[in-house]
């Protein structure tokens, strides 16, 4: 099996691939025009597919055009020689693409050129059919997200995590972690928390930023701590177990590693009810909003502050949910 392209510091390639290698699966990786270049002279098992997660973007002028050309010519040429290709449909797009119409023409014509595809849930899976305008859903297989159950360390506890993060035991904690981005929605998740009238409120924005997250951490007020930076695998725990519930105030989204993260660490989640989002996170309506509703995060931001029992109760009925999601 060849993963075009492979991403490390993604952690959904090294954990499916860890688990397929259990199987007995032979996996390959690197630089598509590697593997297929490799396809393409007959050095790769007849048996083989390659297992395409991410597609080219149409960024980088003239030289990215190229780019995608060739990719699709391989594409056909794998077609015609029958070497079957699954895509797995992790985005409709590339976040904050320049050019979102393109991408989704590109899209359209990869779904017809593939063998296979996999989303991961329903809602998932007619949202991909329609944004690319195809009608044929036969080739479309939903297999839920692998968890991170045991993937990270998960042994400090809710104190020594809030005393490591000096929070406070009676404080609600409302937790963004992760890459900041344009798309992730930082800036109204600061502005929604900062008119919150509840007292004993925290909110906690671990991860890097770049240069157009739009991020001005000089205007947080005091309820708002800011840790710049990567967060190492053996940190995730400290942030994911001292707080409340993870927020995720995504603008655009398909799939969500990240709120399963979350719920594979017993952690209540804020989101949209966009993409696969509301299939993942079942049962816990009154921690979801209507994205185009600008106060919706406002509100559910209001509603979850003090009730500390209620979000535990929604993380373990999460953390059971992620638990049978094996990869």
């Amino acid at each position: 099996m060849y993963f075009v392209p492979y991403i490390g510091e993604n952690p959904y390639q090294p954990r499916l691939e860890e688990a397929l290698k259990k199987q007995g699966f032979e996996v390959h990786k690197g630089r598509p025009r590697k593997l297929w270049s490799r396809l393409l002279r007959g050095e790769g098992k007849p048996t083989g597919l390659t297992h395409l997660h991410w597609l080219p973007s149409l960024r980088g002028g003239l030289k990215g055009l190229f780019a995608v050309f060739k990719f699709l010519g391989t594409l056909l040429m794998q077609r015609v020689m029958r070497h079957p290709v699954v895509w797995t449909v992790h985005n409709i797009q590339h976040h904050d693409a320049n050019f979102p119409r393109l991408e989704r023409l590109l899209g359209k014509i990869v779904f017809n050129l593939v063998s296979e595809v996999i989303v991961h849930s329903e809602s998932g899976r007619e949202i991909t059919l329609s944004a690319f305008g195809v009608g044929d859903g036969n080739k479309v297989t939903v297999i839920p997200h692998g968890n991170y159950c045991s993937s990270y360390p998960n042994e400090v506890s809710r104190e020594d995590a809030r005393r490591d993060l000096d929070l406070a035991e009676d404080e609600t904690v409302f937790l963004f972690l992760g890459r900041i981005r344009a798309y992730k929605g930082i800036n109204a998740l600061v502005e929604a928390f900062e008119t919150l009238p509840a007292e004993r409120v925290r909110l906690v924005i671990a991860g890097r930023t770049n240069s157009n997250s739009g991020l001005d951490p000089d205007k947080f007020g005091d309820g708002v701590i800011f840790h710049e930076g990567y967060v190492a695998d053996e940190r995730l725990q400290f942030y994911l177990n001292a707080c409340d519930a993870v927020v995720f105030p995504y603008r655009d989204v398909l799939t969500s590693g990240a709120v399963v993260l979350a719920m594979s660490y017993g952690r209540a989640c804020i989101a949209p009810r966009l993409g696969c989002i509301p299939d993942f996170l079942t049962s816990c309506d009154e921690l979801l909003y209507d994205a185009d509703d600008p106060g919706g995060l406002h509100g559910v931001l209001e509603f979850a502050s003090g009730r500390r029992e209620f979000l535990d109760d929604v993380g373990e009925t999460l953390m059971k949910r992620a638990s049978h999601w094996s990869w």
